[in-house]
């Protein structure tokens, strides 16, 4: 039997959130390439949503052939941008992801649904190097708490080392709106709800999946499922990629 035919696979641009970086993916992009598929993992600046849009879409345009975007947390709010009218964006995949509407921004979203969840959010393990009305202070999580906020599903020696290689995201980043149209609203969409979320409330991110009519796949995940859960994220933007 002769080898399948790949030219119609999309490339997979995978696009992290705050207090990570590309590496996250790591075990994800092992399983894509084994299978096959070309895959992308830029680096956010994490400093302002509309300039991570403008990269994204750059990295995006200079992909020759069909596009399937990945999002987790933050990167979420990146693609919704980033994709809006690009014509080679063949599908969205949200990993306890945040998908905006035009006006609307992540501390808005995390707010609307904080009062339910009290302690167990993940807000009092920030950790602000400035006060939260000064656009240019950066936000980190609180090392020594790390892994009880972000990836609690993990072994801790492992959660301590990505504790201590987060990088921050930049208060304008968080409380910037989105000026772009959704590309949910076009563009069909996979979301994967993480029900251990520490991070962004599991209510929220159902909210969203059930407001972009995207399919929907929920994990016992903490915030940063595609470290905790590889393989079943893999397996996820695989079968968004054979839609």
């Amino acid at each position: 039997m002769g080898e399948p035919d790949n030219t119609n696979r999309p490339t997979i641009v995978l696009f992290h959130g705050a207090w990570a970086d590309g590496s996250g993916w790591g075990k994800v992009i092992r399983s894509l390439q084994e299978d096959g598929y070309t895959v992308v993992a830029p680096a956010l600046g994490l400093l302002s949503l509309s300039a991570d849009i403008a990269a994204a879409r750059k990295c995006i345009g200079d992909i020759q052939g069909p596009a399937l975007l990945v999002g987790h947390s933050y990167g979420g709010s990146v693609i919704t941008g980033a994709a809006s009218g690009l014509a080679n964006v063949k599908g969205l995949v949200y990993l306890a992801a945040f998908a905006l509407d035009t006006g609307e921004s992540l501390f808005g979203l995390v707010n609307q649904f904080a009062a339910q969840y009290g302690a167990a959010f993940a807000g009092q393990f920030f950790r602000p190097d400035g006060a939260f009305d000064n656009p240019q202070t950066l936000v980190y999580l609180d090392r020594a708490n790390f892994g009880a906020a972000f990836v609690q599903d993990i072994d801790a020696q492992q959660a301590a080392v990505l504790g201590a290689t987060q990088r921050p995201i930049g208060v304008a980043a968080f409380g910037e709106a989105l000026q772009d149209t959704p590309a949910w609203r076009g563009t069909r969409s996979w979301y994967q709800v993480s029900a251990q979320d520490r991070v962004l409330q599991p209510d929220a991110q159902r909210w969203m999946a059930q407001r972009m009519g995207a399919e929907v796949t929920e994990l016992e995940s903490s915030h940063a499922s595609p470290v905790a859960h590889p393989q079943a994220i893999a397996e996820l933007i695989r079968r968004a990629a054979q839609a």
